[in-house]
């Protein structure tokens, strides 16, 4: 699922610079005031939830990320490899943060290339959902799960009955066994695959949010991406925009990555009211090692208050409104 795309290294230049920016500079200002449809985990009121992939390096240096901590990290599992103790460095890396911070769980259905949903949906890996959902009870946090992330990715390559089968076991069993009720449910489609995307969809009943995972430029400008965030606001589910660095030769510059790449993305969550969280992928790397223009014209841009990064307990369960 993208995996080549963590690496942002191929195209940032490596060049720290002094130069200045100004927030008046192609990103226009004005937010669309914030649709609320009162789902699991939804921010109320005016409020974008930032969120970043996690870096377990114990020797890289945490500074550059500690600088703009997001509200919550992102982790990837595959269902069928998951080991039984899946949650323990998660717990453990949470709980040594200063500020409050919650996780994105993508769970795969699928190994290189092969699916196994019909396998989820038989109930061959019942075991395995239950070791899922016992790490979940056990971090104790509230979670966005995105279960079969990209369902419409020709690389994943999911059989849609197959699909809504093993989404609806992993569902039930999460709910009514194990009783999580501060896990929302997490429906997610890529930019880049078939149009006919609602073929995968399991059902109003078993979603909370929407997502949609986007990773080129032309994929922010695509008409089927703003038509997948104006179904989800008709039917009342904000959306968690998945993104991360481009991987390609060009730009090359920090400009160019500024115009070509953060501009648009930045225009696309001012304009959709319903866009509730973004998830930038690789910011711990590119925070630390992207060109420096482009860094703290980001770091700026996450300076508004409309990004809701890492915060106390209170406040966050305050305003996310969790059980």
């Amino acid at each position: 699922m993208h995996n080549k795309r963590f690496i942002c290294l191929l195209l940032l230049g490596w060049t720290a610079c002094a130069t200045t920016y100004s927030p008046t500079e192609e990103t226009p200002s004005v937010f669309a005031s914030r649709s609320d449809f009162l789902q699991r985990l939804e921010p109320r009121g005016e409020r974008i939830l930032f969120g970043s992939g996690i870096d377990f390096d114990p020797f890289a240096d945490s500074s550059a990320l500690e600088r703009t901590q997001p509200a919550y990290y992102e982790v990837i599992y595959d269902l069928a490899d998951l080991p039984y103790d899946w949650h323990l460095p998660l717990r453990e890396l949470i709980a040594r943060h200063e500020n409050y911070v919650f996780l994105q769980v993508d769970i795969r259905l699928g190994h290189e290339g092969r699916p196994h949903a019909q396998s989820v949906a038989n109930g061959q890996l019942d075991e395995a959902i239950d070791g899922l959902c016992f790490g979940l009870q056990q971090l104790g946090r509230p979670i966005f799960l995105r279960l079969a992330p990209e369902a419409n990715s020709p690389y994943n390559d999911y059989d849609p009955e197959s699909y809504r089968g093993a989404w609806l076991r992993v569902v039930q069993t999460l709910r009514d066994r194990w009783q999580l009720r501060n896990i929302a449910l997490v429906w997610s489609v890529a930019a880049n695959g078939y149009s006919d995307y609602m073929t995968f969809y399991p059902g109003d009943a078993y979603v909370d949010w929407w997502s949609i995972d986007i990773y080129t430029p032309a994929e922010l400008r695509q008409r089927t991406t703003r038509a997948f965030i104006a179904s989800a606001a008709e039917r009342s589910y904000p959306v968690l925009l998945e993104a991360a660095t481009p991987m390609s030769k060009t730009p090359k510059s920090g400009d160019e990555l500024w115009r070509l790449w953060f501009t648009p993305l930045f225009e696309l969550l001012r304009q959709q009211s319903n866009i509730k969280a973004l998830t930038y992928r690789d910011w711990a790397d590119f925070s630390r090692l992207g060109d420096g223009v482009a860094v703290e014209r980001f770091r700026l841009e996450l300076s508004d208050p409309i990004y809701q990064k890492a915060t106390e307990l209170n406040d966050l369960r305050w305003f996310l409104e969790w059980e």
